[in-house]
């Protein structure tokens, strides 16, 4: 059986705009000197000049799978959505967390006006999406960062240093490393990624903190239970000093 080898495909980038074309053929130098060729005619005409075109089968122009596109928010959720393989409640996780982050940047209000036919939610998604994926650099995520922590009381703190690292986390993973080569083919990915560097809070101890005041409720019920249900008492006694020992 005869093997055929790939044709080969080459990408080539020119004020801004990139674009991927196949050469038609599985030689490398053959290949090599066509990609010359459009390179060349690139250089003269501007992209113009290659649309369409083709010369002796060398080539017909960009094929229909360019990697020019829009480089916003909603293209890369598109392009995430096409070749995830997590969970789907998984990645609209992620992609919640990031339309989020990106939306409280560009200071896109979630709106509560329509909820009831979701029409207001709807519009929120649609302006996040359109947004340019190069706006989100990763000083101005640390910035969203501190801001979100610093709105919070000092009561809500430590829930708020947890969110704020479950949100980072989830968009990130939009950025995962078996992803980037595909997303990098097909876009414009900014440099460096919107999260890279970003440092997440501390995790604040997750063991449970008791705030029984065990002497005050000792007090009372010494006086209340001791002097007419002393069995009650012995009973929560023993379960005060079991309580005193697991600790």
């Amino acid at each position: 059986m005869e093997v055929v080898k790939p044709n080969y495909y080459v990408q080539i980038q020119h004020k801004g705009e990139r674009q991927r074309f196949h050469l038609h053929h599985p030689n490398k130098a053959v290949a090599a000197a066509r990609a010359r060729d459009i390179y060349k005619a690139l250089l003269t005409g501007g992209w113009a000049a290659l649309t369409g075109r083709e010369e002796n089968g060398a080539w017909n122009g960009p094929v229909a799978a360019s990697i020019r596109t829009k480089t916003t928010v909603g293209e890369l959720i598109r392009l995430v959505e096409s070749v995830s393989t997590v969970r789907p409640t998984t990645l609209r996780n992620y992609v919640k967390a990031f339309r989020r982050i990106v939306g409280d940047i560009e200071g896109v209000k979630r709106s509560t006006k329509f909820d009831a036919t979701r029409e207001g939610h709807t519009e929120w998604k649609s302006r996040v999406d359109s947004i340019e994926l190069h706006a989100l650099t990763p000083e101005r995520v640390f910035e969203w960062k501190i801001a979100f922590l610093k709105t919070r009381k000092s009561a809500e703190l430590r829930s708020a240093k947890t969110s704020v690292n479950s949100l980072i986390r989830n968009a990130k993973a939009l950025f995962a490393k078996k992803h980037i080569k595909y997303l990098a083919a097909r876009m414009e990915l900014p440099n460096p990624l919107p999260f890279e560097g970003v440092v997440m809070e501390k995790q604040p101890s997750m063991r449970y903190q008791s705030k029984i005041d065990a002497a005050a409720l000792l007090r009372d019920a010494e006086l209340e239970l001791a002097p007419c249900a002393p069995e009650s008492y012995k009973i929560f006694l023993l379960g005060l000093m079991c309580q005193g020992f697991r600790k």
